[in-house]
């Protein structure tokens, strides 16, 4: 989305890797072409909800972070007539063609965050058209899932476990199947309804138990790429929790595997932190880069290396869990660390959240 709207921006930007790019009605100032300090990239980390903030650089030059409803844009190398006092006379006039006024640039912000917001609603009514064409798929999902449990009940064992170990292969992995196309389609239906995340009472949820639950319907899938999926730590914590928790576990397990290189691990561990339950997914893969780390739960953002990985991946998993994790007041976070001997850009990826028990 950011790059898009660059593309689209009538006026200089600059992205964070320092790359200067000419807008479609000014090109870029060649002071900030030639420049090598680029200090006006430091705004970019340190403005925070200010929707269109204006400073000046050690150029002498006006530029603008731009606070939109998916990041933050850095309008560059302008002279604002008004507010930009330190510009020597001689820079401004031999410059003219880049003075452009904060009303023009704040008229232009205004404009996008509407297109944006119109977009977005856009989109989310399209997804919801869909989603509601699924009911049907549901109804007859609920129907194969309650006689697989049927067929499950009639085994041996004193437990529900019990008794699906002592099911045949092909009835247990039918069983996997079905549960995880049922939580896959409810994933889909919070991203249409996402009020539907906090429907009904939050009952008590043996987290570690249900994690555990979750990684195994993905262990044929693992299989197919030599990918063992482990599971670690130690949880006798039961907060409680929206039935939507599930879809939390199910998608970063689903995305540890899927962006996992052939024959690495998935290592999932739960474990009791007081009055917490931490939860953490890691997996060795492609590292996210540090320009698209903050982008990443962003609904349909996905990064290059995804792309070549999976094309048919929608960007939605992330947006959704965070949706989620949200709605129960906590945040998934994103962390990466390199593994000794890989090529950079390889590593350890670690997805982690904790849950106050209360």
């Amino acid at each position: 989305m950011i790059e898009w709207i660059r593309a689209t921006c009538p006026f200089p930007t600059i992205d964070r890797n320092g790359s200067v790019r000419g807008g479609y009605n000014l090109p870029a100032n060649p002071k900030c072409l030639k420049c090598q300090d680029k200090s006006c990239l430091q705004m970019h980390f340190e403005a925070q909800q200010i929707l269109v903030q204006h400073s000046v650089c050690k150029g002498k030059l006006s530029y603008f972070s731009l606070k939109l409803p998916k990041g933050r844009i850095i309008v560059c190398g302008l002279i604002e007539p008004e507010f930009n006092k330190t510009c020597p006379p001689l820079l401004k006039k031999s410059l003219k063609q880049w003075k452009v006024p904060w009303q023009d640039i704040s008229t232009w912000h205004a404009t996008m965050v509407q297109l944006i917001q119109d977009f977005e609603d856009q989109c989310q009514k399209c997804l919801s058209d869909s989603v509601a064409g699924l009911h049907d798929v549901k109804t007859a999902l609920s129907l194969i899932l309650r006689n697989t449990e049927a067929l499950i009940g009639t085994r041996k064992g004193e437990s529900a476990e019990e008794r699906l170990d002592n099911c045949e292969e092909p009835l247990k992995s039918l069983y996997k199947s079905v549960q995880l196309l049922q939580t896959r389609l409810q994933a889909s239906g919070y991203a249409a309804n996402p009020e539907a995340i906090t429907l009904g009472r939050k009952r008590a949820h043996a987290v570690y138990r249900q994690v555990d639950r979750i990684g195994r319907m993905f262990n044929e899938i693992a299989a197919k790429k030599k990918v063992v999926i482990t599971m670690g730590g130690h949880s006798q914590k039961t907060p409680f929790l929206f039935d939507s928790f599930d879809v939390i576990p199910l998608i970063l397990i689903d995305n540890a595997v899927k962006y996992s290189f052939q024959g690495e691990n998935v290592n999932i561990r739960v474990d009791d932190l007081g009055e917490c339950v931490s939860v953490a997914v890691e997996s060795r893969g492609p590292l996210v880069p540090i320009e698209s780390q903050e982008l990443i739960f962003n609904r349909g953002y996905r990064t290059e290396a995804a792309k070549r990985i999976s094309s048919d991946g929608s960007g939605l998993g992330l947006y959704i869990a965070s949706l989620v994790a949200k709605a129960h007041g906590f945040e998934i976070l994103y962390h990466s660390q390199p593994v000794a001997g890989w090529q950079p850009g390889r590593g350890l990826n670690i997805f982690s959240f904790t849950i106050t028990s209360s």
